[in-house]
């Protein structure tokens, strides 16, 4: 019995649906329809003090909510909200870090 034969990993189906959404946001951002393709627009989403912005790229904005700002606005590659809030997450304790070693 191969593995084939138990029908589509869950996980290779999710990752071609992705794959699937981000050609299309590209090819319409080529042809510059992305804005009229009906997409839905995400609302700002908050997050342990910052603001996280979907893009039409489907890449994320990252912006601190406040100032004086210890982590710089970034971007974030197209992938999930998890994984932005897991580097949100990771750049938090990167600072944590370097904070204990300059006291």
């Amino acid at each position: 019995m191969q593995p084939s034969d138990l029908g589509p990993n869950p996980k290779q189906t999710a990752l071609l649906k992705q794959t699937a959404l981000l050609k299309q946001a590209g090819l319409l951002k080529q042809a510059g329809l992305l804005k009229q393709a009906g997409l839905p627009k995400q609302k700002p989403l908050r997050y342990r003090g910052f603001v996280l912005l979907a893009q039409d790229d489907l890449s994320w904005l990252v912006r601190p909510e406040r100032s004086p700002m210890s982590v710089l606005p970034f971007r974030a590659p197209a992938c999930s909200i998890a994984d932005v809030q897991a580097l949100v997450d990771w750049r938090l304790a990167k600072l944590g870090a370097n904070q204990l070693l300059s006291a």
